[in-house]
């Protein structure tokens, strides 16, 4: 004879069955063997017969009342965290489920809970949460644990007043970084304050990063911030080729050649190269410069001219130039002239800068416009404005300049 049976009791009560056992065989139903072992489990019973039915069911009741116990006890169903790892700051929730318990408590800082529930935390450091639940007797226990990492710094922005300069002229750098230690800012001007402006002023074509950094990481590769400043180029530097071009001085009658690099005693005047010099402003500049004193007559000159080769005028040209008088040329009284030489015509003067000692450094920027589409040479001249007696006129820059 084939029985199945399948019971659930909880607390002494019946739950769930199928089948009546036939009473014949073990003479009381199986209400009755619950009721009296105040039984609570659920059961299969296959291909049983005969009196091995009964010797099963005491096995059983035993069993059960085993686990039974067992499910009596406070147990921690679950314990976590919705995050495992937070920054500095921020916050993560705890959240549990706990049965049989009539005490629940979470340590450190939290103290007594219900036997279910979560709460947001927010530790300043790595921090294990242990949870204990009781029933006076009998405890259950689970951790958590929360790892707090330092924030990477962020670039919140980084900017300048301008993308495109002309050469020799100012950009103005912004920016404002949160929670670095270090901030820095390549080419220059270098390590900066976490916010703040500076001014730069690149000779050329440049890409300006910045680069924030503290314990947690840095704020690199493809996100950090660039900013690209397009420079006009330089078409053609005049000092550096100095000794290109063709000079000439005027002894009072005529003009005649005059060798590059000659001395600054010779009397039909001098152009060379020098690289230390104090000025009339009391600067004093170590860089390679255009050195000019014209003849030693009344209005002389010297003046050389600059072979541009197969140069044609554009529209957005200009020549750029900053110039002085020696340190000590207290009499000296010059005009630096900048001459354009158009193919087949006559020459025209584009710049004129009168300079007297007490006047310090002065700069121009002119724009050949409307010479633009003509091909055309380049000349400079120093002209003595009267006497000659202390015209030491140097020439500190000097550039053609598309842009």
């Amino acid at each position: 004879m084939m029985i199945i049976m399948k019971m659930h009791f909880k607390n002494g009560k019946k739950r769930t069955q199928y089948n009546e056992i036939n009473k014949k065989l073990i003479g009381e139903s199986m209400e009755e063997i619950a009721e009296r072992y105040n039984f609570s489990r659920s059961f299969n019973i296959w291909r049983l017969s005969g009196g091995s039915i009964a010797a099963m069911i005491l096995l059983c009741l035993a069993l059960t009342g085993l686990a039974l116990a067992q499910d009596e006890y406070p147990t921690v169903i679950s314990f976590n965290a919705d995050r495992n790892q937070i920054y500095e700051g921020e916050n993560a929730t705890l959240v549990w489920v706990v049965t049989n318990s009539t005490n629940v408590t979470i340590k450190p800082d939290i103290g007594e809970v219900r036997l279910n529930g979560s709460i947001e935390i927010t530790p300043k450091e790595n921090s294990t949460y242990f949870l204990n639940a009781t029933d006076g007797e009998n405890s259950s226990t689970a951790t958590v644990t929360i790892n707090v990492v330092k924030k990477p710094p962020e670039v919140l922005y980084f900017k300048g007043d301008k993308n495109k300069i002309k050469r020799g002229g100012n950009l103005t750098l912004y920016w404002n970084v949160s929670n670095a230690n270090d901030v820095f800012i390549t080419p220059e001007p270098g390590r900066v304050e976490l916010n703040g402006s500076a001014v730069v002023t690149p000779r050329d074509t440049t890409i300006y990063s910045i680069l924030a950094t503290n314990a947690g990481g840095s704020a690199t590769g493809p996100a950090v911030p660039q900013l690209s400043v397009d420079v006009s180029p330089i078409l053609y530097e005049f000092i550096p080729n100095a000794n290109r071009a063709s000079w000439y001085y005027w002894d009072g009658k005529y003009s005649n050649p005059l060798d590059f690099g000659g001395p600054d005693t010779d009397p039909r005047g001098s152009a060379r190269w020098i690289e230390e010099l104090g000025l009339s402003n009391g600067s004093s500049i170590s860089q390679k410069v255009l050195w000019t004193h014209p003849s030693w007559v009344d209005d002389g000159w010297v003046m050389g001219i600059y072979d541009l080769g197969d140069y044609v005028v554009q529209e957005d040209d200009h020549i750029s130039g900053a110039v002085s008088l020696k340190k000590d040329a207290n009499w000296g009284n010059v005009i630096f002239e900048v001459i354009l030489i158009p193919e087949g015509e006559d020459p025209s003067m584009i710049s004129e800068v009168p300079v007297v000692y007490s006047d310090g450094t002065k700069t121009f920027d002119v724009y050949l416009n409307r010479y633009a589409g003509k091909k055309a040479n380049i000349a400079l001249e120093i002209y003595a404005n009267g006497g000659s007696s202390q015209d030491w006129a140097v020439w500190l820059d000097l550039k053609l300049i598309r842009g």
